[in-house]
C-alpha cells in the first residue's frame, strides 16, 4: 500500500473517530443529571418567570434552543393557530400550513405562582416535511398560567447523524409571529429582549404577542369553525324538541289505538337523556363560556317555540320559570364537558357530575310538579 494511501485512511480514521467522539460527548451532554436553573438565568413573564431555553433533559446541562415567541394571554388560541386551521384570518388565506408535528421531547422550566418545575411540550407543529426541511414549533403553557412561551426554528433531516439539523430560527420566528399577528383578537404585537442570543438561536429578541380580550379569544367565535359548532349546539334543543312535538302528534293520529302514555314512554327520554348528552357531545371542543352560551340559548329557543306551538304566548310565572331553568342547566353540562384545548379525552369533573345532578333535579320538579 502506497504512502498515500495510507496517510489517506489515516486521516479518514481520524475524521470518523472525531465524529463519533463528538456523538458520545452530545449523549453524555443529554444524558446529564436534573438541575434547575438558578434564578438570575429566569426572565420574568408577567408574575411568572421562565428559562429562555429548551433542554434535552430536565436539566440546564442539557440546553439546546432558545425561546423565540411569548403570547400573553388566550392559550386555547394559541394552540388553535397552530392544531386546527380550519379559520381565516382577516379575510385572507391561511399564511403557513401548520401541522401537528412528531419531534423528540424538549423541555422548559417555568415557575408559577412560586413554584418551578420542568415542562415538556403542549403541542408540537411545522410547515414542511419531517424527512426534508421543516419550520418547527415546540409550545409550552404552564399549568395555571396565562401564556405561552414559544421556541421556533427551521431544521432539516441528515441522514447520517439520524436526526434533525438545525440551520437557523429567524425564518421560524418570523412565520410565527405573522400568524398570530392575523389572529383575531390581539391587540399587539412586540419585541423583547431575552438575553439567550447564540450562535443559532439568533440575537436574542423574541416577539412578543398579546391578546386584548381574553375572553374574547377564549371564545372561539372569531374562529369559523368554532362558530359553526356553537351553531350546532345552539340548533341542537331546537330540532329535538320539535321533532319530540311533532312526532307526537303524527303518532297519536296515525295509530288511534296506541296508547297517549306509551307514546309519551317512547319519546320523553329523547327530552330526558339524549338532548344532554347529544348537546355535551357537540359541545366538548368549544371554550366553556361559548358552550354555556350556545346551548342555554339554544334551549330558551326551543322552549319558547314549543311553548308557542301549543298556544301558549302568556305562560304562568312557575311554567316560565322552569324552562328558564331547564335551559340554564343544559348550558351548564355544556359549559362543565367543554374543552378547547384539543384532548378528546378527560376523566369527567365534579363539574360535570353536578350539572349531571342539576338537570335531573330540573325535570324532576316538572314531573312532580314541585
Amino acid at each position: 500500500m502506497s504512502a498515500p494511501i495510507r496517510l489517506a485512511l489515516v486521516v479518514a480514521a481520524a475524521v470518523a473517530l472525531a465524529g463519533l467522539t463528538g456523538l458520545a460527548v452530545d449523549a453524555h451532554a443529554a444524558d446529564s443529571g436534573d438541575a434547575a436553573p438558578s434564578d438570575a438565568a429566569l426572565v420574568h413573564v408577567g408574575d411568572d418567570a421562565l428559562w429562555p431555553y429548551t433542554s434535552r433533559t430536565r436539566s440546564v446541562a442539557g440546553r439546546t434552543l432558545a425561546v423565540n415567541v411569548l403570547v400573553h394571554g388566550d392559550t386555547d388560541g394559541v394552540r388553535r393557530t397552530f392544531l386546527d386551521r380550519d379559520w381565516e384570518r382577516g379575510g385572507d388565506s391561511q399564511l403557513i400550513p401548520w401541522r401537528s408535528a412528531h419531534g423528540a421531547t424538549r423541555f422548559t422550566y417555568a415557575a408559577v405562582n412560586g413554584s418551578g418545575r420542568w415542562l415538556s411540550e403542549s403541542f408540537q407543529a411545522n410547515d414542511g416535511s419531517y424527512f426534508g426541511s421543516r419550520l418547527h414549533v415546540r409550545g409550552y403553557t404552564p399549568a395555571s398560567a396565562n401564556w405561552t412561551a414559544v421556541q421556533a426554528h427551521e431544521e432539516y433531516w441528515d441522514w447520517f447523524r439520524l436526526r434533525h439539523t438545525v440551520v437557523g430560527v429567524d425564518s421560524a420566528q418570523s412565520a410565527v409571529a405573522d400568524d398570530l399577528r392575523m389572529t383575531p383578537g390581539v391587540a399587539r404585537v412586540t419585541h423583547r429582549s431575552l438575553g439567550n442570543a447564540g450562535r443559532v438561536n439568533g440575537d436574542g429578541v423574541a416577539t412578543v404577542v398579546v391578546f386584548a380580550v381574553p375572553l374574547l379569544g377564549s371564545l372561539g367565535w372569531f374562529r369559523r369553525v368554532a362558530l359553526r359548532r356553537g351553531l350546532l349546539v345552539a340548533a341542537l334543543p331546537v330540532a329535538l324538541v320539535a321533532t319530540v312535538r311533532v312526532g307526537a302528534v303524527a303518532v297519536d293520529g296515525a295509530f288511534v289505538g296506541v296508547p297517549p302514555k306509551a307514546v309519551a314512554a317512547l319519546l320523553y327520554p329523547v327530552l330526558a337523556l339524549v338532548l344532554p348528552w347529544l348537546t355535551a357531545r357537540l359541545a366538548r371542543p368549544l371554550s366553556p363560556l361559548a358552550a354555556f352560551l350556545a346551548a342555554t340559548v339554544g334551549g330558551a329557543a326551543a322552549f319558547a317555540l314549543d311553548l308557542l306551538a301549543v298556544g301558549v304566548t302568556a305562560p304562568p310565572v312557575g311554567l316560565l320559570t322552569h324552562r328558564v331553568s331547564l335551559a340554564l342547566a343544559l348550558g351548564l353540562l355544556a359549559a362543565a364537558v367543554a374543552d378547547s384545548s384539543g384532548r378528546s379525552e378527560r376523566t369527567p369533573t365534579a363539574a360535570v357530575f353536578a350539572s349531571v345532578v342539576v338537570w335531573g333535579l330540573v325535570l324532576l320538579r316538572a314531573l312532580f310538579g314541585l
